[in-house]
């Protein structure tokens, strides 16, 4: 499994495509998830300087790929720490937006 980088717009985990938005420069990262129904442009607005950002879209939101299944809460935790994209970034500080 690759971790993405800037100019790398995508992710494969298991059978989802996450679209994972890479920007930015600096030693602290930052991990946003938007919420229910949102995608990363949620985060937009606001300035990040001085941080490499990760802005990912869930499963069946945004950009990301959108398979029949795997839309329950334990689905959507695969994301969260100790899983898949605390192995890519794992010093990274989460901001999650919640609906």
């Amino acid at each position: 499994m690759d971790v993405p980088q800037a100019g790398v717009p995508y992710a494969d985990l298991d059978e989802v495509r996450l679209n994972c938005r890479v920007a930015g420069a600096g030693s602290a990262a930052l991990l946003l998830v938007h919420g229910w129904g949102g995608d990363s442009r949620v985060w937009e607005p606001i300035p990040f300087a001085g941080h490499r950002v990760i802005a990912v879209d869930l499963r069946g939101h945004g950009r990301s790929s959108a398979p029949e299944g795997g839309y329950r809460p334990v689905d959507l935790a695969r994301l969260w720490p100790g899983s898949t994209l605390d192995q890519w970034w794992p010093s990274a500080t989460r901001w999650v937006h919640r609906w």
